[in-house]
């Protein structure tokens, strides 16, 4: 069904001031923002999410500055997503100041990111260094939910060209890609990683197989790539530097090597407290 307001045309005529002016519709711009959410990958049930507090008068309020505003895709109007809020337990009367404590430095550290992100992209600011993270967190804890945030955040400020890729997805994508009778190539796998401005790496550790020393120099690969380009990588894992007996470390799911690398080119953060997926949640992704 065409769009009522633009009648299918894509824009609208307005007089501004005595003089006959044409503007996108809504539906241009709703289009071009579900378009590039598709194309960073990131999954639909995160598109409604940011790091933005609710209103400029939060307790701890962030907003993403008005003079980013004029590269945006949608209307600031129409900008009615739901904001990260670390957990405090309700209405389960677990208050974990652990859980929430956690939350919010992760949270803190996204936006910084986020500021630094809109300087570098939308201003032309150089920054030193790669500005990557890496998230060592429970199941649960708000991981993905705060990275995929982010880079929303950055597709509604006009950054699209960032992407989204789930570790385990990525090892079925490469393995398909050998196929001899897919059109589908290795490099057109990889190339979205290296080249786009901000990559997010969902799941680190997540592959059991065979042929892990390949699936981890690939990784080191699409590091190196971007480290050497100075374009920053956001990692998330489930596993930690120390482990109870019996369980896996990181260093045993990705080898030294690789550990030793991301330790470079990724400052790192640690989330623990309270698997809020069981606990009803509106941040429980």
């Amino acid at each position: 069904m065409a769009c009522s307001l633009c009648k299918g045309k894509g824009y609208i005529h307005r007089v501004v001031d005595g003089y006959d002016t044409v503007t996108p519709c809504s539906c241009t711009r709703k289009n071009k923002l579900i378009e590039s959410f598709e194309n960073a990958g990131i999954p639909s049930r995160y598109w409604n999410q940011t790091l933005q507090s609710e209103s400029p008068h939060s307790a701890n309020p962030f907003q993403i500055p008005f003079k980013y505003k004029r590269w945006a895709l949608a209307d600031p109007s129409d900008d009615h997503r739901e904001p990260f809020v670390p957990w405090d337990g309700t209405p389960f009367r677990k208050k974990s100041t652990k859980t929430w404590h956690s939350q919010f430095q992760a949270l803190k550290k996204c936006r910084n990111l986020l500021q630094i992100y809109l300087d570098t992209f939308l201003e032309g600011k150089e920054h030193r260094e790669a500005m990557g993270m890496l998230i060592m967190g429970t199941v649960g804890i708000g991981k993905t939910h705060l990275l995929c945030a982010l880079l929303g955040d950055l597709i509604y400020a006009g950054v699209t060209d960032v992407y989204f890729t789930e570790m385990t997805d990525l090892m079925k994508k490469l393995m398909f890609s050998y196929n001899p009778h897919t059109e589908i190539s290795e490099e057109m796998v990889l190339d979205p990683l290296v080249k786009c401005s901000v990559l997010v790496l969902d799941d680190l550790g997540s592959f059991a197989s065979d042929n892990t020393q390949w699936i981890i120099n690939t990784l080191v690969y699409i590091f190196n790539k971007r480290y050497n380009f100075n374009k920053p990588t956001l990692i998330s894992t489930n596993y930690f530097d120390e482990a109870d007996s019996g369980e896996m470390t990181l260093t045993d799911c990705i080898g030294n090597r690789l550990r030793s690398r991301l330790r470079e080119i990724c400052p790192e953060i640690t989330m623990t407290g309270y698997d809020y997926r069981a606990s009803g949640s509106k941040n429980k992704k």
